[in-house]
């Protein structure tokens, strides 16, 4: 389950969900990753333009994205703007995943708007997973 904002808190959430669940909750700042508690993951964005923002939309950036992965206390996903070939910044930067719209969607030239998920999965797999990790 993913939490935006202040909606409603983790640890309502917690009670009324099997303890299998995930928690999450989307922020926007380092200041916000450091305030969350009672949550198994973060998504944190918007890290670069996205055509699912409005123009002028507040970006967070490469930097701005690190500093809220060394803030935070659990897993941070990078969302926004997001393509295949920022996977190794993110990654490097110290992120735990990606979380995307555009990136699966294919653009508006795709018939079909969709892309081989194969070939999205290898290449985050090569950029996250370690030998600690077991995936």
């Amino acid at each position: 389950m993913h939490l935006r904002g202040d909606s409603v808190g983790p640890g309502i959430v917690r009670r009324m969900t099997p303890k299998e669940f995930l928690i999450g909750r989307s922020i926007h700042s380092a200041q916000e990753a450091a305030s969350v508690a009672d949550v198994d993951y973060l998504i944190a964005g918007t890290v670069w333009t996205s055509a699912s923002k409005p123009a002028g939309h507040q970006l967070l950036g490469l930097d701005g994205f690190a500093s809220v992965v060394r803030a935070a206390r659990v897993p941070v996903v990078a969302i926004g703007g997001v393509t295949i070939d920022r996977i190794g910044e993110i990654a490097k930067a110290g992120g735990a995943g990606i979380a995307a719209i555009s990136l699966f969607m294919g653009d508006a030239s795709d018939e079909c708007r969709i892309v081989q998920l194969t070939a999205i999965a290898t290449e985050a797999r090569t950029r996250f997973d370690t030998s600690r990790s077991g995936s």
